[in-house]
């Protein structure tokens, strides 16, 4: 039975179709090195280094690594030598005499040009130190890696001991860190850009948190942040908000948890009628960065209760600001069109908690949407009635009292997204006296996509 066993499979093998594959050249076995007159290099020296320093780095005699090269290698009498190496190198090549023939750069042909894998990095926070022995500084090359700190500003990232600049991609063009673009336990990836020389962190996604705390003083960075919703603890005064902002995403909404006087400046921190404002706890405010380290602020709400009266005729040419009741005997005069919350009797106009009067080139509606899917909720409303989701990605919301004209700008802030998996951008379509058009897509396709929340804040229209 064995016999015949082994001629069906001996028939078999012969019957087999025969697979053919392309035959490809196969590389010396031995590579072959010359002088400078295109002769072999006898008793040649073979140098190697990790790339741009004098630190030697290992190479075999085989492809399984188990046999150690000398360091330099030594040329036969036809100027040749087995030499196996992994990742990149500084390559030295002398003659018998000791004179250099060339000093290169050369990186083995698996893995050289693709992506390499770091693993965990070491170093500090803002000088990360990877081990990637297959990097070679050429065009497009990319590096992996678990970071194991939290940048706190601009970062490099270390290879074969190169500190190297790693920079962000953000609408208005390369940038370097300005801190938490790289978190704690995260993975990352860079690619290298030869014509920079610098590394740009691949699909950078602004890091927009809920809310970071910030402490008072003289000068509180709001851009430092890394995100435009800040609540600033503690007392004292405050005269800047810092030049690290950008003007691609320029409005901040600020919470004081203490004491805090803003000091006017009429061109570093714009104060509306001129003069210091004075927060308590609960107080926030609506800023605009300018550039250049100034900054407006556009609206500042106050948590407080009191009451104020006015006695004889007030003009107003800007806003008017009232957390309690506001009553005057006399005129109330507005320097534009006014919208009021409510009327109280005997003259008082009663503005609750967030309402205000309106008058030109002040704020016409804010509030944050939330959940378009399911809730559709506003909070923090001011003059906005409602939103409804007209299909996927694109809302229409309404205000509750129509604007004068559509000569109005709005502002899209502090967008979620509840899928880590894309990055959600929104923008204003449409506007109406009585509503506004949002579109919102994903940043990694373009496709349309529901945001979680956002800010919206509406100015001008009147």
């Amino acid at each position: 039975m064995k016999f015949i066993t082994q001629i069906l499979i001996t028939c078999a093998c012969l019957f087999m179709p025969m697979v053919n594959f392309a035959a490809t050249l196969l590389p010396n076995g031995q590579q072959t090195f010359l002088d400078l007159n295109g002769k072999p290099l006898a008793g040649g020296k073979v140098y190697f280094y990790i790339p741009n320093t004098t630190t030697l780095k290992s190479t075999w005699q085989d492809s399984g690594q188990s046999v150690y090269n000398t360091n330099p290698v030594i040329l036969d009498a036809a100027g040749r030598a087995k030499i196996y190496g992994t990742g990149a190198y500084r390559q030295v090549l002398k003659d018998a005499n000791g004179n250099t023939i060339w000093d290169q750069l050369t990186y083995d042909t698996l893995i050289a040009g693709t992506s390499s894998w770091a693993g965990v990095v070491s170093g500090t926070a803002n000088a990360l130190v990877a081990n990637a022995s297959n990097f070679s500084s050429s065009d497009g090359q990319v590096i992996s890696f678990i970071a194991t700190q939290t940048n706190t500003g601009a970062a490099t990232l270390s290879v074969n001991s190169v500190a190297i600049n790693i920079l962000k991609d953000i609408p208005n063009g390369p940038a370097s860190l300005n801190g938490r673009e790289i978190l704690a336990g995260g993975v990352y990836s860079v690619v290298y850009d030869a014509f920079l020389s610098q590394f740009h962190l691949i699909d950078f996604k602004p890091n927009y948190n809920p809310n970071v705390i910030a402490t008072a003083s003289s000068t509180v960075d709001l851009g430092s942040t890394n995100t435009n919703n800040v609540t600033i603890n503690g007392s004292g005064s405050i005269s800047s908000f810092g030049s690290s902002a950008n003007l691609v995403n320029p409005i901040y909404h600020v919470t004081f948890n203490g004491a805090v006087t803003l000091q006017h400046n009429v061109t570093s921190l714009i104060l509306a009628g001129g003069t210091n404002i004075n927060a308590v706890a609960g107080d926030s405010l609506i800023a605009l960065y300018l550039g250049s380290g100034n900054w407006r602020v556009l609206f500042f709400s106050s948590n407080s209760n009191a009451a104020g009266s006015i006695v004889g005729n007030l003009s107003v040419s800007g806003n008017v600001s009232a957390n309690g009741n506001l009553s005057y005997v006399g005129t109330l005069f507005g320097g534009g069109a006014t919208s009021v919350a409510g009327y109280g009797a005997n003259g008082s106009i009663v503005l609750p908690i967030g309402a205000g009067v309106r008058a030109n080139n002040s704020i016409s509606a804010r509030g944050r949407l939330n959940d378009p899917t399911n809730t559709k909720t506003v909070t923090g409303a001011f003059n906005i009635s409602a939103f409804v989701r007209n299909s996927l990605g694109n809302y229409t919301v309404n205000f509750t009292n129509p604007l004068n004209n559509t000569n109005y700008q709005a502002s899209i802030t502090n967008v979620a997204n509840s899928n880590i998996s894309f990055f959600v951008g929104c923008n204003v379509g449409s506007q109406t006296v009585s509503s506004i058009n949002i579109f919102c897509q994903s940043t990694f396709n373009g496709s349309p996509i529901d945001f979680q929340s956002l800010d919206l804040m509406v100015s001008g229209g009147q």
